[in-house]
């Protein structure tokens, strides 16, 4: 009895996995297909919009390609990872232009710079402005003298010569008369 039933269970789960291993088949072919297509639409894109020379052509490309990408249906499991890479690579490229473009026409920087440069003529007019009234009054500016070395660096260096110990002390603290 025990075999008879383990013959019968064996035979119901052999004619499972049989029509489960032929559907899985006739996916795996319709999957096939798909991965054609979408590398064929991958190829084709990625030559279209990369590199990207006109950005509204180039994002407007983009949407497009993705809306058939994924109108194509599904693809075998081990080449999902393949087709994810090249698909983000052609959105970074896409990416980086737009963030490009933001940065080179950012209307708060262009805003921030406009009003640096106005600063900047402001002060310059004020200090043109105070020199002609200067000369005007004959105040005339002295010509600069060459930087010459302070008698207390070394020579080479811009730092301080080293004093002796006692010579500070010295300096602070007035010797008492009759002291040794």
């Amino acid at each position: 009895m025990d075999d008879a039933l383990w013959a019968e269970f064996r035979g119901l789960q052999d004619t499972f996995f049989n029509a489960r291993q032929s559907t899985l088949s006739q996916q795996d072919e319709e999957f096939k297909a798909n991965l054609d297509a979408k590398e064929a639409l991958l190829a084709k894109a990625e030559a279209e919009i990369v590199p990207v020379t006109d950005l509204d052509a180039s994002r407007n490309a983009f949407r497009t390609f993705l809306e058939q990408f994924n109108a194509l249906g599904k693809v075998p499991r081990e080449s999902i990872r393949g087709l994810d890479n090249r698909v983000r690579a052609l959105e970074t490229a896409v990416r980086q232009a737009e963030d490009a473009e933001w940065k080179r026409t950012d209307p708060e920087a262009r805003a921030r710079a406009e009003e640096t440069v106005a600063m900047l003529s402001s002060e310059i007019d004020k200090l043109s402005e105070k020199i002609t009234k200067a000369e005007a009054r004959g105040d005339r500016r002295p010509p600069t003298r060459p930087a010459t070395r302070s008698p207390r660096t070394r020579v080479g260096s811009t730092r301080p010569a080293r004093r002796s110990p006692t010579s500070a002390v010295d300096r602070r603290r007035p010797r008492r008369q009759g002291a040794p």
